[in-house]
This record gives structure tokens, C-alpha cells and sequence, in this order.
């Protein structure tokens, strides 16, 4: 076979460079629309909840409105104004995960480390009625081995725990009670967030899709980005019932 001149050779190598660039410019408009997508979603969730505290507001402001009224209004403000924190929080780890191109900053933690980080996390939230945390064989409830509290797995910190506290906070909403039990599978550092109760096969069926909530105040980004989460991780997030009780299972691969 003939060799190919050194034109022929720079034109390939040219159209490679061509096809390349070709290839780039597809993904900055992914991206940009991925950010246009962003701040409609952004600018029309929040336009709501701010008219709202604009509103009840001016009712405080209002001296014919009496001390009980004013009590209310503040309640609500109060209300939606977390509402909204929450909507910037899914947002931002939605932002971070990859929708606007961020990445993960992970880090070695320990099991003991983690469920450490866990208690913190809801010491000043939740009290021993609301939650329980565990650390045994889902099989036969035997207590962890101490080999098991010295294995490591590499985390994102700031995303785990916001995966967590939504996983968490569904289940207490839900239930008023919520069981974390932490334990290892096929070499899988793995969590089961559970509380009692079931979940209709129409709203199952959708759990893990954008925007889906069955929520008065929800975001519907709650279980979809802790499953993003969680893949981002090499992981996974599955829902996984058992009679009357609801399990969510989170699952990262140990170090």
C-alpha cells in the first residue's frame, strides 16, 4: 500500500482538529442551554415565594393588624423563606454535580468518621424520638466488627451529607420517625434510611424524576439529586420497601 504524502497527512490531521472543534462547540451550547435552563427555573420558582414575603410583609407592617396576626404573618415569612434556602441548596448540589459542569471534592473518610459526621449533622436538629442510628448487619442485626469502622471510602463531604439530610428529613416529614442503619454489602459502604409507611406504585414509579414531588413545599430536586449524587459517586440510590415500611438505600463503593 502507498504511503500517504505529508499533504495528505496534514489534511487528515486538519479535519481531525476541525471535527474536534466541531465537537466542542456542540458541548459550550449544551451548556448554554443547560444555564438558560437554569436561571428560567431559578427566576420562576423563586418569583412566588418572594412576592409572598413581600406581601405579608406590608400586613406587618400594618398597624391595624393585631399581635396574633403579626405573629402569623412571620411564621409564614419564616416558612417560605426556608423553602426557599432549600430550593438554593438542590440548585447548588444540582449546579456541582455536573448540570452547569462542576465536580466532585472528595475525600478518605473512615466509616467511624462518617458516622460520626452523620450525628453532628443532626444533634441539633433531631432528638433520640425522631431519629435512631445504627450500625448492624441488615441480615442478622449482629453490631459492626471494628474492621468495619476502620474502612475508608472516598466522598464528596458536602454532598453526602446534603444527599443524607434530604433522605432524612423526607423520612421524618413523612413518618415523625426515621431509622438510619449503616452497614457493608458486596464491598459497599452502604446506608438505609427508613420509616414506617408505604409509597403508592403511581408516585413510585416517578420517585427519581426532576421536578416530581407530591409536596405542598417541595422541589421535586430532593430525590432526584441525591440520586445524582450517589452515581456520581460510583454509587447508587434505590428505593426499596418492605411491608410498611419505606427504605431508601444509598450505596458507595469503599476505597
Amino acid at each position: 500500500m502507498e504511503e500517504k504524502s505529508k499533504e495528505e497527512l496534514e489534511i487528515a490531521r486538519l479535519e481531525s482538529l476541525v471535527q474536534q472543534l466541531n465537537d466542542e462547540k456542540e458541548v459550550l451550547k449544551d451548556e448554554k442551554r443547560a444555564i438558560e435552563n437554569y436561571m428560567h427555573t431559578l427566576i420562576h420558582d423563586f418569583k412566588t415565594p418572594i412576592c409572598s414575603i413581600s406581601n405579608f410583609s406590608e400586613f406587618i407592617l400594618d398597624d391595624s393588624c393585631s399581635k396574633d396576626e403579626k405573629d402569623e404573618f412571620a411564621k409564614i415569612i419564616m416558612d417560605v423563606s426556608g423553602r426557599m434556602l432549600r430550593m438554593v441548596e438542590s440548585y447548588l448540589l444540582l449546579s456541582k454535580l455536573g448540570h452547569l459542569g462542576g465536580k466532585l471534592d472528595k475525600k478518605t473518610k473512615t466509616v467511624m468518621e462518617i458516622i460520626s459526621g452523620v450525628k453532628q449533622v443532626f444533634s441539633k436538629t433531631y432528638d433520640d424520638n425522631s431519629l435512631h442510628i445504627s450500625v448492624k448487619n441488615p441480615e442478622d442485626f449482629t453490631v459492626a466488627s471494628l474492621d468495619f469502622l476502620k474502612k475508608e471510602v472516598e466522598l464528596d463531604p458536602d454532598l453526602f451529607f446534603s444527599a443524607m439530610t434530604n433522605l432524612v428529613n423526607n423520612a421524618i416529614e413523612a413518618s415523625g420517625y426515621a431509622n438510619v442503619n449503616i452497614f457493608s454489602e458486596n464491598n459497599f459502604f452502604c446506608v438505609n434510611v427508613s420509616n414506617n409507611g408505604t409509597i403508592a406504585k403511581d408516585i413510585e414509579k416517578k420517585l427519581f424524576q426532576e421536578y416530581n414531588t407530591n409536596k405542598i413545599n417541595g422541589t421535586g430536586l430532593g430525590l432526584f439529586g441525591s440520586k445524582r449524587i450517589m452515581e456520581a459517586h460510583g454509587g447508587s440510590l434505590v428505593y426499596k420497601p418492605t411491608p410498611n415500611v419505606v427504605n431508601f438505600v444509598i450505596s458507595i463503593p469503599f476505597k
